[in-house]
C-alpha cells in the first residue's frame, strides 16, 4: 500500500509540475500597470505602477477595494479567440477592449476564487496595429493578499482545452487529497490506541490527516456559507493546527519528551492567541506572519532534535518520520518564503499539495508500525499465558514431588548432606518461581533469597561473606535479567570453590564512581586466572550477561584478588539521576 500510494504521490506531483509549465503566458506583455481603486474600472486618483504576472497586493484600506490591471498584448488576428486567467483571490471582473467578458462581481456577496482558473471567450475585431487591451479589477481585503496569477491568450479551442484540463486536474487533485487525508486519518483513528509512543504517534498523526483532508476541503469550496474573510480566517486555524500537530508527531518520536512539553505549550498558547487577535487591533497580515514564523521556528528545533535522536538510535520509524516531516518543514520554509515574497499565486505554495500526500503516506506507515505491533503484542500474550502454565506445572508438580523426596529422604536416609541439597533444590525451586511469577524485582531481594539459599549449605559453614549495599534495594530487574543474575552468581562461586580452592568468597554490591552504575562482585581469594574459552562456564557467563543487556567483566589485579564484576547500567536505577 505504501509502494503504490508513493507512485500516486509522483503522478499527482507529475502532472502538477506540467501543469504550472502549461500555465505560463502565451503573449509577452507589452506593458502590464496596476494601481488601487475604490471601485471597478474606477480610474480617479489611480496612480499606475509597471508590475509583472504573477502579482499581488496588500490593500491599504481597511475595507474591501479594488487592484485594477491593465495588459496590453500584440491583438491576434480576427476570428474566436478566448482568455485563460489563472486564479483571482477574491472575486473580480474583466474586459477586453472595454467590453466586460467575466463579471463575478456581487454587491451583496464576496465569493472566492483563489484555487480555480477563469476562461472567458471573445471575438477579435479593430485595427490590427493597436494593442489588445485586457484590464482585470481585483476584489481585496486587508486580512490577505490579493493579486492574480498567468493570463494566457489564444484561439478558442486551444484555451477552451487547456481550461478544461486545469480544472479537472486541480478539482480531481484536491478531491483526491482530501478524501484520502480523511480516509486515513479516521482509519488511523479506529486502529490507534492511546497506549504507547507508536500508538500515541499514530493517533496524532490521523488527527493531522484529518485536518488536512479538512483543509482541501476547504479548498475546494468557492462559494463559502459565510462572511469570505471568517472562511479564510477558518483555512488559517485548519493549516496552523495542521504545523501543530506536525510538530508534536515529531516531538513524540524523541526521547525525554517531557523536556519539549513546556516550550510547545507555549508555542501553541502563542499561535492560538494570535489567532484570536481581533482585525481592528492588529495588522491582520502581521498576525498571519507571525504565526507562521513561530511554527516555523519550533518545528525546526524540533526536527534538529529528532535528526540527533535519529543518529544516536537509527530505527525505521524514527527515520521515517524525520523524512515525513521533514518535507513538510521543507514546504512550510518554502511557503513563508513564497509569502514574504512577491509569488502567492499561480500554483507557487506546494505545501497544498505536499502536505496531506506525506501525511497519507505517515499514517499509512504508522497503521501497519500499529498492527504489526498488535501482533506482538498478542504473541506476548500468549508467552505470558505459557510461562503461567510453566509456573504451575513448577509449583504443582516438580516443587510438590521434591517436598515428597525431601519428607521420605528424612525418614529412609541418615546422609544430612543429601537432606540439605534437596532441600536447597526445594529453596531454588522457589526463587526462581518468584523471580520468573513477578514482571521485576530488585536486586536486593534477589540477594537475600540467595543469601537464604547459601546458608542452609554446609550447616551455614559456607565460605561466602555478603557486603550489600542499601543502593541494591533500587536496583529493578526484570525476570529475565533475574535469572541471569542468579546463574551468573551461582556459576562464579562453583568456580571459585571447584577450580581455585579459595577459602573466602565476598559478594559486593557497590556504586560507581560519580552513581553512574551499580556494580555486584563476587571475589574469592583463590589460587589461578580466568581464562575464558569459546564454551564453558566463563563463556556461558558471558553470554547470559549479553542477553540481559548487563556488562560482565573478569578482574585480576593478582594471585589472591580475583574478581568477576557484572555491572548494571544505570537505566535499572531508580533514582540515579538524583541520589
Amino acid at each position: 500500500m505504501i509502494k503504490w500510494s508513493a507512485r500516486l504521490i509522483v503522478v499527482l506531483m507529475s502532472c502538477l509540475l506540467s501543469q504550472a509549465a502549461a500555465q505560463s503566458p502565451s503573449a509577452a506583455a507589452l506593458s502590464l500597470s496596476f494601481c488601487e481603486t475604490a471601485a471597478a474600472f474606477d480610474t480617479r486618483g489611480c496612480r499606475p505602477q509597471r508590475v509583472e504576472l504573477p502579482h499581488n497586493w496588500k490593500p491599504s484600506g481597511t475595507e474591501y477595494s479594488f487592484g485594477l490591471y491593465r495588459l496590453e498584448i500584440p491583438r491576434p488576428v480576427g476570428g474566436n479567440h478566448a482568455l485563460l486567467l489563472d486564479r483571482l483571490t477574491l472575486d473580480g471582473a474583466l474586459r477586453v477592449d472595454g467590453r466586460m467578458i467575466i463579471d463575478k462581481l456581487d454587491p451583496q456577496r464576496v465569493t472566492r476564487q483563489r484555487y480555480w482558473p477563469l476562461m472567458a471567450s471573445f471575438s477579435v475585431e479593430g485595427d490590427p496595429a493597436k494593442p489588445l487591451v485586457i484590464e482585470v479589477a481585483v476584489r481585496g481585503h486587508p486580512a490577505s493578499k490579493s493579486g492574480i496569477g498567468n493570463l494566457t491568450v489564444g484561439t478558442l479551442d486551444r484555451i477552451d482545452q487547456q481550461y478544461r484540463n486545469a480544472l479537472a486536474f486541480e478539482i480531481l487533485l484536491v478531491a483526491a487529497l482530501a478524501a484520502a487525508s480523511l480516509l486515513a486519518g479516521i482509519v488511523g483513528l479506529l486502529i490507534g490506541q492511546p497506549d504507547g509512543p507508536n500508538s500515541r504517534m499514530l493517533m496524532v498523526t490521523s488527527w493531522l490527516a484529518v485536518f488536512s483532508g479538512l483543509r482541501c476541503l476547504h479548498n475546494l469550496v468557492t462559494e463559502p456559507p459565510f462572511d469570505v474573510i471568517l472562511w479564510q480566517q477558518f483555512g488559517l486555524w485548519l493549516l496552523a493546527l495542521v504545523g501543530l500537530l506536525g510538530i508534536q508527531v515529531a516531538a513524540t518520536s524523541i526521547e525525554n519528551t517531557a523536556d519539549l512539553r513546556r516550550p510547545f505549550a507555549l508555542a501553541a498558547i502563542a499561535v492560538l492567541a494570535l489567532l484570536l487577535l481581533p482585525a481592528a487591533l492588529v495588522d491582520p497580515q502581521l498576525i498571519v506572519n507571525a504565526v507562521f514564523v513561530t511554527i516555523t521556528c519550533v518545528a525546526m528545533i524540533v526536527i534538529g532534535l529528532l535528526v540527533r535522536h535519529v543518529y544516536r538510535k537509527p530505527e525505521p520509524l524514527g527515520i521515517g518520520v524525520l523524512t515525513v516531516f521533514g518535507l513538510m518543514l521543507v514546504t512550510g520554509i518554502h511557503d513563508l518564503a513564497v509569502h514574504f515574497g512577491r509569488y502567492s499565486l499561480s500554483g507557487n505554495y506546494v505545501q497544498t499539495w505536499s502536505l496531506p500526500a506525506v501525511i497519507i503516506l505517515a499514517v499509512v506507515a504508522l497503521a501497519r508500525r500499529a498492527a504489526t505491533q498488535r501482533e506482538v503484542e498478542l504473541a506476548l500474550q500468549r508467552a505470558t499465558s505459557r510461562r503461567e502454565d510453566l509456573l504451575r506445572d513448577l509449583h504443582d508438580r516438580v516443587g510438590s514431588r521434591l517436598v515428597a523426596l525431601a519428607f521420605h529422604a528424612q525418614k529412609s536416609v541418615q546422609d544430612p548432606a543429601f537432606i540439605d541439597e534437596i532441600k536447597s533444590l526445594i529453596n531454588e525451586v522457589r526463587m526462581i518461581q518468584s523471580a520468573v511469577s513477578t514482571e521485576a524485582t530488585t536486586l536486593d531481594s534477589l540477594l537475600a533469597d540467595l543469601r537464604h539459599l547459601y546458608s542452609r549449605i554446609g550447616g551455614g559453614q559456607f565460605p561466602l561473606r555478603w557486603e550489600s549495599d542499601e543502593i541494591a534495594a533500587r536496583i529493578r530487574l526484570s525476570a529475565d535479567q533475574a535469572i541471569a543474575v542468579v546463574r551468573i552468581i551461582e556459576e562464579a562461586i562453583a568456580n571459585a570453590i571447584k577450580h581455585s580452592s579459595a577459602k573466602t568468597i565476598t559478594l559486593r554490591v557497590s556504586a560507581a564512581p560519580h552513581r553512574q552504575s551499580v556494580v555486584l562482585e563476587i571475589i574469592d581469594d583463590g589460587e589461578g586466572d580466568f581464562l575464558p574459552t569459546a564454551s564453558g562456564g566463563l563463556a556461558n557467563m558471558k553470554s547470559r550477561a549479553a542477553q540481559a543487556e548487563l556488562d560482565l567483566q573478569f578482574r585480576y589485579r593478582d594471585a589472591t584478588d580475583k574478581a568477576v564484576r557484572l555491572v548494571f547500567p544505570n537505566h535499572l536505577f531508580e533514582g540515579m539521576q538524583n541520589p
